[in-house]
Protein backbone atom coordinates (compact mmCIF):
# COMPACT_ATOMS: atom_id res chain seq x y z
CA UNK A 1 0.00 0.00 0.00
CA UNK A 2 1.76 3.59 -0.59
CA UNK A 3 0.56 6.69 1.18
CA UNK A 4 1.86 10.21 0.07
CA UNK A 5 4.75 10.66 2.24
CA UNK A 6 6.20 13.54 0.56
CA UNK A 7 8.28 11.66 -1.32
CA UNK A 8 8.12 8.70 -3.52
CA UNK A 9 7.17 5.22 -2.94
CA UNK A 10 10.74 4.48 -2.52
CA UNK A 11 11.08 7.45 -0.29
CA UNK A 12 12.70 9.57 -2.35
CA UNK A 13 12.08 12.90 -4.27
CA UNK A 14 9.44 12.04 -7.11
CA UNK A 15 5.57 10.99 -7.44
CA UNK A 16 4.50 9.60 -4.57
CA UNK A 17 2.88 6.07 -6.74
CA UNK A 18 4.34 3.69 -8.89
CA UNK A 19 1.72 4.24 -11.06
CA UNK A 20 3.50 4.48 -14.64
CA UNK A 21 3.07 2.54 -17.68
CA UNK A 22 6.09 2.33 -20.54
CA UNK A 23 5.45 2.35 -23.88
CA UNK A 24 8.29 1.44 -26.82
CA UNK A 25 7.47 1.53 -29.88
CA UNK A 26 9.85 0.28 -32.47
CA UNK A 27 11.39 2.75 -35.12
CA UNK A 28 13.79 0.45 -36.81
CA UNK A 29 14.26 -3.51 -36.03
CA UNK A 30 15.64 -4.07 -32.10
CA UNK A 31 17.23 -7.50 -31.86
CA UNK A 32 19.64 -8.66 -29.43
CA UNK A 33 22.26 -8.23 -31.59
CA UNK A 34 21.48 -4.18 -32.17
CA UNK A 35 21.21 -4.15 -28.09
CA UNK A 36 17.24 -4.61 -27.86
CA UNK A 37 14.89 -4.14 -24.84
CA UNK A 38 15.60 -6.66 -22.11
CA UNK A 39 12.79 -7.32 -18.96
CA UNK A 40 12.86 -9.48 -15.93
CA UNK A 41 9.97 -11.44 -16.35
CA UNK A 42 7.37 -10.83 -13.52
CA UNK A 43 9.72 -8.46 -11.55
CA UNK A 44 7.36 -5.44 -11.45
CA UNK A 45 5.54 -7.73 -8.58
CA UNK A 46 9.09 -7.21 -6.49
CA UNK A 47 10.38 -4.40 -4.14
CA UNK A 48 13.65 -4.39 -5.46
CA UNK A 49 16.24 -1.56 -3.68
CA UNK A 50 17.61 0.60 -5.96
CA UNK A 51 20.43 3.22 -6.21
CA UNK A 52 19.58 7.08 -7.11
CA UNK A 53 21.50 8.02 -10.33
CA UNK A 54 22.05 11.37 -11.39
CA UNK A 55 19.11 13.08 -13.70
CA UNK A 56 16.58 11.42 -11.91
CA UNK A 57 17.72 7.80 -12.71
CA UNK A 58 17.29 4.94 -10.62
CA UNK A 59 19.01 1.36 -10.63
CA UNK A 60 18.12 -1.43 -9.12
CA UNK A 61 21.15 -2.80 -6.86
CA UNK A 62 23.29 -5.62 -8.24
CA UNK A 63 22.65 -8.42 -5.28
CA UNK A 64 18.85 -7.37 -5.98
CA UNK A 65 18.49 -8.54 -9.16
CA UNK A 66 20.76 -11.64 -8.35
CA UNK A 67 18.00 -12.77 -6.06
CA UNK A 68 15.75 -12.29 -8.57
CA UNK A 69 17.65 -14.32 -10.92
CA UNK A 70 17.88 -16.87 -8.27
CA UNK A 71 14.79 -16.99 -7.50
CA UNK A 72 13.64 -17.84 -10.80
CA UNK A 73 12.96 -14.58 -12.80
CA UNK A 74 14.04 -14.99 -16.52
CA UNK A 75 15.40 -12.31 -18.69
CA UNK A 76 13.80 -12.26 -21.67
CA UNK A 77 14.48 -10.08 -24.92
CA UNK A 78 11.83 -8.01 -26.47
CA UNK A 79 12.41 -8.13 -30.25
CA UNK A 80 10.08 -5.89 -32.28
CA UNK A 81 10.06 -4.81 -36.00
CA UNK A 82 8.93 -1.58 -36.92
CA UNK A 83 5.67 -0.43 -35.69
CA UNK A 84 5.25 -3.38 -33.01
CA UNK A 85 4.87 -1.75 -29.42
CA UNK A 86 5.60 -3.19 -25.87
CA UNK A 87 3.47 -1.98 -22.52
CA UNK A 88 5.16 -2.36 -19.12
CA UNK A 89 4.89 -1.39 -15.79
CA UNK A 90 7.78 1.46 -14.85
CA UNK A 91 8.09 -1.13 -11.78
CA UNK A 92 9.22 -4.00 -14.21
CA UNK A 93 13.29 -3.99 -14.47
CA UNK A 94 14.41 -3.78 -18.07
CA UNK A 95 17.81 -2.39 -19.85
CA UNK A 96 19.23 -2.57 -22.87
CA UNK A 97 22.60 -3.52 -24.29
CA UNK A 98 25.09 -1.23 -26.66
CA UNK A 99 24.32 -1.32 -30.75
CA UNK A 100 26.93 -3.99 -31.70
CA UNK A 101 25.65 -3.14 -35.29
CA UNK A 102 25.95 -0.67 -38.10
CA UNK A 103 22.06 -0.83 -37.98
CA UNK A 104 19.91 1.76 -36.09
CA UNK A 105 17.87 0.78 -33.32
CA UNK A 106 15.80 3.88 -33.21
CA UNK A 107 12.11 3.73 -31.01
CA UNK A 108 9.62 6.36 -29.84
CA UNK A 109 8.92 5.71 -25.90
CA UNK A 110 5.98 6.88 -23.64
CA UNK A 111 5.33 7.38 -20.10
CA UNK A 112 1.73 7.07 -18.97
CA UNK A 113 0.98 8.17 -15.48
CA UNK A 114 -2.14 9.03 -13.60
CA UNK A 115 -3.64 12.62 -13.43
CA UNK A 116 -3.65 11.92 -9.08
CA UNK A 117 0.06 10.94 -9.43
CA UNK A 118 1.80 14.93 -9.23
CA UNK A 119 5.13 15.10 -8.80
CA UNK A 120 6.03 16.18 -4.75
CA UNK A 121 7.12 19.67 -4.11
CA UNK A 122 5.69 20.71 -7.99
CA UNK A 123 3.14 22.81 -9.03
CA UNK A 124 0.23 20.84 -10.67
CA UNK A 125 1.14 22.08 -14.41
CA UNK A 126 -0.61 18.52 -16.26
CA UNK A 127 -3.58 18.48 -17.99
CA UNK A 128 -4.72 15.60 -20.20
CA UNK A 129 -2.44 14.89 -23.21
CA UNK A 130 -4.23 15.43 -26.81
CA UNK A 131 -4.84 12.54 -28.58
CA UNK A 132 -3.00 12.17 -31.97
CA UNK A 133 -4.03 11.28 -35.61
CA UNK A 134 -3.99 7.31 -36.04
CA UNK A 135 -1.44 8.15 -39.22
CA UNK A 136 0.34 10.44 -36.97
CA UNK A 137 2.71 7.66 -35.56
CA UNK A 138 3.34 6.29 -39.27
CA UNK A 139 4.15 9.98 -40.06
CA UNK A 140 7.39 9.90 -37.84
CA UNK A 141 7.97 6.54 -38.87
CA UNK A 142 8.32 7.55 -42.72
CA UNK A 143 10.51 10.43 -41.73
CA UNK A 144 12.78 8.74 -39.67
CA UNK A 145 13.38 6.77 -42.22
CA UNK A 146 13.31 9.45 -44.81
CA UNK A 147 16.27 11.02 -42.85
CA UNK A 148 18.20 7.61 -42.22
CA UNK A 149 18.15 7.03 -45.99
CA UNK A 150 20.01 10.33 -46.14
CA UNK A 151 17.24 12.59 -47.89
CA UNK A 152 15.49 15.55 -46.43
CA UNK A 153 11.99 14.51 -45.79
Amino acid sequence: DYTNTGGDAYGGPGRPYPHLAISLVALDNCHRDNGALQVLRGSHKERVPFRAEQWGERHALPEAVDRLLADGHEPVWVELAPGDAVFFSCETLHRSFPNGTDESRWVFICCYDTMHNVPNGSEDWRRPAPVWPDLRLGELVATHNTRLAGAAP
